[in-house]
């Protein structure tokens, strides 16, 4: 997978509910027990808004439909969290003394998105020598919404590979009212990894229940690697990340994004 070569795109109905990246270390107990302001200079021009928030667990769990408007990305408060916001609010930064995060709800692609990565990440190295990073993971959660896409009523094994479908894929894919799936893959450095979540579920628009398919990804690798090491990692991770969100749709899906190749 990760030598195959596909046109990159950016859909203009574009299905992404959250992109997050994630960056962990070894404590740092500084982080906890004194105010960031050293690190708060050196990001403050791009990310001016500050507020310390209930802290997260480390782990990325899978998202699951009940919390569809308020995805719990990082799992239970548990450690003193400071965040860090950019003036329009789109992108947000959160420092613990075990991990550092990027994300958005409104990604439009995947350079500006690490160039922001990379300026808080030497920004975290600058401040707090972290002495490697324990692991590094690249998160995108999808949720493919029918009637946005004027596609109300079509059946999803039209839209989507029938390979993640299941029983969905089948002549009694009327009958059945859940699904979810996660399958946990590794990829082809033999050190990377891939937990791929697939459910269909009904987030609640305008009192209306509709049934909604969500796709959500967490590529993610566990060696010890320093920083450079780290964010060539993470190109190879975000490359399996296109590929793979483009072998489980099908072309009418495609199309019904309104793609624009690039």
């Amino acid at each position: 997978m990760s030598d195959q070569v596909i046109p990159r795109s950016i859909y203009k109905i574009n299905p992404l509910m959250t992109v997050v990246c994630q960056f962990r270390f070894p404590p740092i107990l500084t982080i906890d027990t004194e105010v960031p302001s050293k690190f708060q200079e050196k990001i403050r021009t791009k990310f001016p808004q500050y507020s310390e928030v209930p802290g997260f667990a480390q782990q990325l769990v899978p998202m699951s439909f009940p919390n569809i408007n308020n995805p719990p990305l990082f799992g239970q408060p548990s450690i003193k969290n400071h965040q860090f916001l950019s003036s329009d609010n789109d992108l947000v930064v959160n420092l613990t003394r075990t991990f550092i995060t990027l994300q958005t709800s409104k990604y439009k692609s995947w350079e500006p998105f690490i160039e922001n990565f990379k300026f808080i990440l030497s920004s975290l190295v600058e401040t707090y020598r972290p002495a490697y990073f324990t692991r590094i993971g690249l998160r995108y959660i999808n949720l493919l919404n029918r009637s946005k896409l004027g596609l109300a009523n079509t059946r999803w094994k039209e839209l989507i590979q029938p390979a993640y479908l299941g029983l969905l894929s089948t002549s009694i894919n009327d009958k059945i009212k859940s699904f979810d799936s996660t399958y946990e893959i590794k990829l082809d450095d033999d050190a990377s990894f891939k937990r791929l979540k697939l459910a269909i579920g009904g987030p609640t628009i305008n009192i209306i229940v509709e049934e909604c398919f969500m796709v959500d990804t967490d590529f993610y690798n566990t060696q010890r690697l320093e920083s450079e090491e780290a964010l060539i990692k993470l190109e190879y991770l975000n490359k399996n990340a296109s590929i793979q969100f483009r072998e489980i749709i099908q072309d009418k899906l495609d199309k019904a994004m309104k793609q624009e190749i690039l």
